[in-house]
């Protein structure tokens, strides 16, 4: 059960308030005013986050991104000239198009790009994308500073190669990079990602000691210093709070659906907003939290009471181990059932293992009597033949007398 009753509800003494004040001055409730981001990162906060998402955040949200209504703080927040910037752009260029049947080709690359960059942070809603544009979004505020200073020193370098290249003469001027200033910028950024040398390698030689010392400076500062470092910036603001950041962001979508979507009598849903709720977390990260509170490495200044969980934890590993008994007592049933099962088949084979005398003794009887049988037809077979002989001989001489006559 979520801990804290009345945390979203509204206040009920707002009767006297015109509906205009309650429409465009709404008050707040708790979960409005509470800005402490570690209370997102715990179970109660993200229980707290699903809940108002899945009860009327994601209609709302959905139907905000559809109509996209544009009220007086849409011009108060840096994001919001970002989504103009991506539209403004849009709208320009195709008006343009269809007034003089065509325009540049940049115009085309950079309209499309700003428009497919604001379609990717659309997709913060999805958690597989959101948690990850949550890094990106509250992460900025922390490294701005490094990446100014880090844009600062490039500066000095693409200055300081600018000057030592500019004068030189080749006879292909146009693969000289650093005659230009913007080119020049190009060329060391370049170098910076992928640490390629090559639009400097036609100066690199033992006799030009100062641009082989500047670039061993550039490639042990730039290249392994310092974005090494911006990398380990990134792994410590990163590491910990990726769950974190994405209920923070939802808390902050929502938190503008409650106070300029809502109406006054919405607000007062009991289903939107109850007294509390409930929730469900499984057993074992049940168990891992509390572990957690009881070893030496809890991070928070005060640790929760836990007495209600243990008997809960208590009463669950009682209810285990009611189940593994049952489920003992389940599989010696099911042994007996198979012995029994065994017994039975042995006895079955048992008996008809006795009733084999009687059935190969019938079985002789009745070969004996077959043998019985044949014996008497042999005799008989001999009387026939005999019998056939003597008609044969008394055949012979009745011919023999009839030949003498």
């Amino acid at each position: 059960m979520f801990p804290l009753p009345n945390f979203v509800t509204y206040y009920e003494n707002d009767e006297d308030d015109s509906f205009f004040k309650k429409l465009f001055k709404p008050k707040s409730s708790h979960f409005i005013n509470i800005d402490d981001l570690t209370f997102y990162s715990t179970w109660n906060g993200e229980a707290l986050i699903n809940f108002k998402w899945n009860t009327f955040g994601k209609k709302y949200y959905f139907a905000i991104w559809i109509i996209y209504l544009v009220f007086s703080e849409y011009f108060e927040s840096l994001w919001n000239y970002i989504d103009l910037g991506a539209i403004i752009p849009a709208i320009v260029t195709s008006v343009i198009w269809l007034i003089n049947g065509s325009v540049s080709t940049g115009a085309i690359i950079f309209t499309a790009l700003l428009l497919e960059l604001k379609f990717i942070i659309y997709l913060r809603v999805i958690r597989y994308f959101g948690i990850y544009l949550a890094l990106i979004l509250n992460t900025k505020g922390s490294v701005v500073s490094f990446l100014l200073l880090f844009g600062l020193i490039i500066l000095a370098f693409v200055h300081s190669l600018h000057l030592l290249l500019r004068s030189e003469i080749f006879q292909d001027s146009g693969t000289n990079m650093f005659k230009q200033p913007g080119s020049a910028i190009i060329a060391t950024y370049y170098m910076m990602i992928t640490g390629d040398s090559t639009p400097v390698s036609e100066w690199v030689s033992n006799e030009d000691i100062i641009i082989m010392a500047l670039m061993m400076f550039f490639s042990f500062f730039i290249l392994t210093y310092l974005m090494n470092l911006f990398i380990g910036i990134l792994s410590n603001l990163l590491g910990d709070n990726r769950d974190n950041k994405y209920s923070c962001l939802f808390k902050i979508k929502k938190r503008e659906i409650e106070l300029f979507y809502l109406l006054p009598s919405q607000k007062k849903s009991y289903k939107w907003f109850p007294y509390t709720f409930y929730f469900s977390v499984h057993i074992s990260e049940l168990r891992k939290f509390i572990n957690d509170i009881n070893s030496d490495n809890w991070e928070e200044s005060t640790k929760p009471i836990i007495t209600k969980i243990m008997k809960i934890l208590k009463y669950e590993k009682q209810e285990s181990e009611a189940d593994k008994i049952h489920k003992i007592h389940e599989k010696q049933e099911s042994d007996a059932n198979k012995i029994h099962n065994i017994y039975e088949n042995q006895k079955s084979e048992a008996d008809k293992i006795q009733i084999m005398p009687d059935k190969i003794q019938k079985i002789c009887e009745k070969q004996e009597s077959e043998a019985d049988k044949i014996q008497k037809m042999c005799e008989k077979q001999e009387n026939f033949q005999k019998l056939l002989e003597k008609i044969m001989k008394k055949l012979e001489i009745q011919s023999l007398e009839e030949h003498n006559d």
